[in-house]
């Protein structure tokens, strides 16, 4: 059969129009798979198959739809034919994808043939997007309506005829009626205290079409009040007319009760404030709430003048204003801002004084605010001012005090105040008064170079070149050359022009340390350059005549030297002018306390190392110090680097057992209880001299407690 022959049979010349129509025409024969006689190609669309899967009985229509809904289909079919009325049945299919789609379908009988056979005719509809848009709808509405019962705010719909339309279960427990419909059933009015605020309330809202916040004093089903913010919204209809108003309402009785309570509070606190006589001032966020009258006094400010709103910080001193908000801000907040805290302030009345403020966080009017309490500070404050200023001058004089005392022991950097090392400084400045060539003798490590820079540097020749020279450390073949230069060629290797030594001293000072090592042959050349004879660069014919003060310095016996004839004889004289011995260190011990604390002020330059102990320094001024000055310094820098004391042959000894034997019998006519007494006393007086007199510090050094240690210093007249 050819089925577009039948589609044009049914419905001649329209199957255009109808296979463009947004649903299916169907024709079929009323039996158990409702057999298609025609069919609209949006059956396609709608389902997956072809009409002509359905026309040529290939399948039926029936077996696509839902096994659940087929039988509810039927007899929804049946009963129609029955009373000769249309169908329409909405009903669930399995599309060619395995897709469920939802179909509404409206349909009748049109024919019966002659055997009898029942003609339907329909037209079929996808609904599939409604039927999810209805299921969202649904529990949407669902949701809606737990969230509307469930909410513990009160939610009402009301006529503006005073009745209730709708209310939630907290609308009903809050007015205390037993059910939804007693109080749907109850006029509004009967919630109200009087009238008149419903008339008002009503008033207000058919004005503004919304009220927020409103408050009101409500009464309960028993007749009990309590207090209600109110919300309300007018809904209007097409036209424009008022139709009802939703609302809410929420039980703020607590919270009226609390202000009351606050506001009793604050009042009882302004009259205590004005009663008392130091400033007290509120302030939120920066800006004054509140100043009693101590606090206008203290700030010069007319009692009738208003503070209130002003900036707290209008009083302190420009410069420290930004500082003084963001402390105040900090406090406000609770985060790490001082409470107690002095500024320099200027009054209205165009004094300076300082203000002392002790600042709190406490809650006012439901909110954070800074209570300070303040204080005029100002004589106290001055007094203070002026302790400190003289303690500072104190202290300056102090110090100058110890730089006059260390200029006695000091000369440029080299530091004694021993006999011999007296004698030394007396040497240096009369040196430095001349222009004689100076030997300087001593030990190595005694200080020697510091010696010369000394003699240079008070000298006349201060402003010009010291230039020293290690004798021993340059190599025999060169020697010639580093002290008078050489020209371009002169040897290999020589490829520039080279100043020397003498050279680079013109003017200045030549220090030649380690003399004794300077070979016979340069001794002449030396000898002929310093006595005015002047001197050539190796490999060159210029003479050059320095003006060149010598200083040299030796450990060895040069007159030895002399007789040995490793030096020359007339070389020794011309170096020999004035002679300087520095004793070495163990013969001018008393310097060393003063050497300690020199090298351990310049070494410790953070203060972090440790407190050298007086049995550390006694055992360092004992100690025979052969490298002498430079071994010292070296143990002390070790001393503050590593916070030990390691020196080989070094005695920890405080004291000596000879000294103190020799103490302790200076007194022979004394008794024993007597020597005891006196051996007591000095141990006490050396250990507090040992800690700076910090008792606490003594009694833990002594192992005795501080009751003892008072006692006992009370009984030596210590204090």
């Amino acid at each position: 059969m050819n089925v577009e022959n039948t589609r044009n049979q049914i419905y001649p010349n329209c199957l255009d129009l109808l296979d463009n129509l947004p649903g299916v025409v169907y024709r079929c024969v009323n039996d158990d798979k409702w057999k298609m006689l025609f069919m609209s190609e949006q059956i396609h669309e709608l389902s997956g198959f072809t009409s002509e899967d359905f026309i040529s009985g290939k399948m039926a229509f029936g077996s696509i739809i839902i096994e659940k809904d087929l039988d509810i289909v039927r007899e929804k079919i049946r009963k129609a034919i029955e009373q000769n009325k249309k169908y329409e049945v909405t009903y669930r299919i399995n599309t060619a994808d395995n897709e469920i789609k939802w179909l509404w379908e409206r349909g009748g009988k049109v024919q019966i043939l002659p055997d009898g056979t029942e003609i339907l005719e329909g037209f079929i509809v996808d609904i599939s997007e409604r039927k999810l848009f209805e299921g969202k709808l649904k529990q949407s509405e669902q949701k809606f309506r737990s969230l509307y019962e469930n909410v513990p705010i009160g939610l009402y719909r009301a006529t503006f005829k005073g009745r209730f339309l709708s209310v939630n279960s907290a609308m009903v427990k809050m007015f205390g009626f037993a059910s939804e419909s007693e109080m749907l059933n109850n006029p509004i009015r009967d919630i109200y205290v009087t009238p008149s605020h419903r008339d008002l309330f009503l008033q207000k809202l058919e004005q503004k079409g919304i009220l927020t916040s409103y408050e009101l004093f409500v009464k309960r089903r028993d007749g009990s009040h309590f207090w209600v913010s109110l919300s309300a919204l007018v809904v209007y209809d097409e036209k424009g007319s008022k139709k009802f108003y939703d609302g809410h309402i929420q039980d703020i009785t607590e919270q009226k009760e609390a202000e009351k309570k606050i506001k009793e509070s604050e009042e009882r606190y302004r009259v205590l404030t004005e009663n008392v006589a130091d400033g007290v001032v509120l302030a939120r966020d920066g800006k004054i709430l509140f100043a009693n009258k101590s606090f206008l006094s203290i700030f010069g400010v007319q009692e009738n003048d208003t503070l209130e709103g002003l900036q707290t910080s209008l009083f302190v001193q420009e410069k420290h204003r930004e500082e003084f908000e963001k402390n105040l801000a900090a406090v406000q907040e609770g985060s790490a801002g001082q409470t107690v805290f002095q500024r320099l302030c200027n009054t209205k009345d165009g004094r300076e004084i300082w203000a002392e403020a002790h600042a709190n966080v406490i809650l006012w009017q439901g909110s954070a605010a800074v209570l300070a309490i303040i204080r005029d500070i100002t004589e106290e404050k001055r007094k203070e001012l002026a302790l400190q200023e003289e303690a500072e001058t104190l202290r300056r004089e102090n110090i100058r005090l110890k730089e006059t005392s260390r200029c006695l022991y000091q000369l440029s950097n080299i530091v004694g105040k021993s006999r011999p090392m007296q004698e030394v400084y007396e040497l240096i400045l009369k040196a430095a008064a001349t222009n004689a060539n100076v030997i300087i003798y001593g030990e190595s490590g005694t200080g020697k170079e510091l010696t010369a820079r000394a003699i240079h540097d008070l000298g006349a020749r201060s402003d010009k070149k010291n230039i020293a020279v290690n004798c021993g450390a340059i190599p025999e073949n060169l020697i010639e050359s580093e002290f008078f230069g050489h020209k371009r060629g002169a040897f290999t290797g020589a490829n520039l022009d080279k100043s020397g030594y003498l050279d680079a001293a013109n003017g200045g000072t030549l220090f030649l340390d380690e003399i004794g090592d300077i070979p016979l042959a340069l001794q002449v050349k030396l000898l002929r350059a310093i006595e005015g004879g002047g001197y050539s660069p190796v490999g060159g014919t210029e003479i050059k005549k320095p003006d060149v003060r010598i200083i040299a310095a030796t450990n060895k016996n040069l007159q030895e030297l002399v007789r040995k004839g490793l030096m020359r004889e007339d070389f020794f004289y011309r170096i020999d002018i004035v002679p300087i011995h520095l004793p070495p260190l163990r013969e001018r011990r008393e310097d060393i306390p003063l050497l300690i604390d020199h090298f351990l002020e310049r070494f410790d330059v953070h203060g972090k190392a440790q407190k050298m102990s007086a049995e550390i320094k006694e055992a360092l001024v004992n100690y025979d110090w052969p490298g002498n000055i430079r071994e010292l310094a070296n143990v002390l820098q070790r001393f503050v680097t590593l916070n030990k004391i390691d020196l080989k042959g070094l005695s920890l000894r405080s004291i000596a057992p000879e000294r103190e034997m020799a103490e302790l019998q200076r007194a022979p006519d004394q008794n024993y209880y007597e020597i005891m007494e006196a051996f007591e006393k000095k141990v006490l007086v050396q250990a507090l001299q040992e800690h700076k007199w910090h008792r606490g510090n003594v009694s833990e050094k002594l192992g005795i407690n501080r009751k003892t240690l008072f006692q006992k210093l009370k009984k030596h007249g210590i204090i």
